[in-house]
């Protein structure tokens, strides 16, 4: 969790985020995203948290975050990605690069732009056909505003 001091003026900064609660496992099918379940609410201000996603709740700059750790059943490429209504954010995709199946974590930080209402989620995808299994608290998806 994001832990900034009170800046001058009051203000706190939006932040929140959702992270896995159980154990998951996710049926990926060849190039279709998967929405990562994360039923965990952590806390938050500024932001409005529903299962799985983070809204947006005033327009600026935000800093987002996701780390994912994952086994996958076949020797292929794991993507994730953080999207911004259904869409995927160019600067947050990354991949696990083929290899043998098992564990694999990825995780990236970067900035986004939001308005307000923007609903942001995880998803991961892969090549082909796959089974993800994402152990118990394995998932989290946060974010903080910069303004």
């Amino acid at each position: 969790v994001f832990d900034f001091p009170v800046p001058p003026g009051g203000v706190v900064p939006a932040e929140g985020g959702v992270y896995s609660t159980s154990e998951q496992t996710i049926n990926v099918l060849t190039d279709t995203q998967s929405q990562v379940i994360m039923a965990g609410v952590l806390p938050n201000n500024g932001v409005t948290i529903a299962t799985n996603t983070i809204t947006a709740d005033t327009a600026g700059d935000y800093e987002v975050y996701f780390i994912i750790q994952a086994s996958m059943s076949a020797a292929t490429t794991l993507r994730a990605a953080v999207r911004i209504n259904g869409t995927d954010v160019p600067q947050t995709v990354v991949s696990r690069l083929p290899g043998t199946a098992g564990d694999g974590i990825l995780t990236i930080s970067t900035l986004v732009s939001l308005a307000a209402g923007d609903v942001v989620d995880l998803a991961i995808s892969s090549p082909l056909d796959t089974v993800v299994t994402i152990p118990d608290n394995n998932a989290r998806l946060q974010m903080k505003g910069t303004d």
